[in-house]
């Protein structure tokens, strides 16, 4: 794993870092403070007065997720002794995600009929 300074993000062009080069990324993981604030997210239907509309964490938005927000689905959620069960749960969805598009990608095309 490695960190970088972030400077603008291209989805589908890799992260430019503050060297200068270019990364193709699968997974980022953005740690960004202790104060939500998302007003530098421009996808639609991902906020919504100033909050992150999300169902435990899983956004409508493909491979977008939210860990650590205050009551994400439990008390516990934005405390580090209790986030694990919102990893554990983000986890298998990512992973059901995954496999799920591998096996779609395995299957042949259909064929068309003349």
């Amino acid at each position: 794993m490695s960190r970088y300074r972030h400077r603008a993000a291209s989805p589908g062009t890799g992260i430019p870092p503050s060297s200068g080069t270019s990364l193709d990324v699968e997974v980022m993981i953005w740690a960004t403070g202790y104060r939500p604030d998302y007003s530098w997210i421009d996808i639609p239907g991902v906020t919504r007065d100033g909050k992150a509309v999300h169902r435990r964490g899983v956004t409508d938005v493909p491979g977008l997720y939210f860990l650590g927000l205050s009551w994400q689905h439990t008390r516990g959620s934005a405390l580090l002794g209790f986030v694990h069960d919102d990893a554990a749960y983000l986890a298998g969805r990512i992973t059901s995600h995954a496999r799920a598009g591998k096996v779609a990608a395995s299957r042949p095309a259909p064929q068309r009929s003349s």
